[in-house]
């Protein structure tokens, strides 16, 4: 009868023992498995804000290349426009400067035709008080035999284009201060055209862009020829 307490003592002791090492092996597994879901939340929570890190990154990458594409649109439209009124600004001074050279072509030709004009005045009166004082000189001198007298020849001419003048000239004072005037001392029958085949060595300047020279000094005369025609060799 003892020996059968015993024995159920032990078996009890024994499955007493069992459900202990199964009661801890079973808190070992539920602690593992607690452990491995706080790890598994862990990595899914970190892997999460990587995610939205990534995508944070990606939009700001986005972000970043448009406001700079949008800004090279818009220095490229600034650039545009600028060549534009560039262009538009260059137009403006070629056609301006185009009507600049035609005034200055206009003024320099009605210059040249009222300088002429003013020449040929001048030597038509000096034609005239010429012939009036020969008229004046008949009336009083006493008769003679009638004589053929040959009028000084006139010669005109306008230079337009630079080199050299062709013509050689020297005082007709004392010195280059005497206003008497200056005469040609020479000249080169090339330089000149065909209607101007009456100039003669010793012919007296009379006029210089229309300006009476006869009576001026030689610096005068000089000075005058090289300021309507300052690119000439003299």
């Amino acid at each position: 009868m003892e020996s059968r307490r015993l024995e159920a003592v032990e078996r009890a002791a024994e499955q007493a023992s069992k459900n202990l090492a199964e009661q801890q092996r079973n808190a070992q597994e539920e602690k593992a498995r607690a452990t491995a879901n706080r790890a598994a939340t862990v990595s899914s929570a970190a892997a999460t804000r990587k995610a939205l890190q990534e995508k944070k990154a990606a939009a700001a990458k986005k972000s970043t290349a448009d406001k700079l594409e949008a800004e090279k649109r818009a220095a490229l439209e600034v650039n545009r426009k600028a060549v534009e009124e560039r262009a538009a600004e260059e137009a403006g001074f070629s056609a301006l400067a185009q009507v600049e050279r035609q005034v200055a072509a206009d003024k320099e030709a009605a210059t040249e035709a009222a300088s002429k004009q003013k020449a040929e005045g001048l030597l038509a009166e000096r034609k005239k008080a010429r012939e009036a004082k020969k008229a004046a000189e008949a009336l009083h001198a006493p008769p003679q035999e009638a004589t053929v007298e040959q009028e000084a020849p006139v010669a005109s001419y306008t230079w337009d284009s630079p080199g050299p003048l062709g013509l050689k000239m020297m005082i007709r004072g004392q010195d280059q201060d005497d206003p008497q005037g200056v005469k040609l001392s020479g000249f080169d029958p090339d330089a000149f055209p065909g209607d101007l085949c009456t100039i003669q060595k010793g012919m007296t300047v009379l006029l210089v862009n229309g300006v009476d020279v006869e009576r001026g000094a030689y610096k005068t005369v000089i000075k005058a020829i090289h300021a309507i025609l300052p690119y000439m060799d003299i």
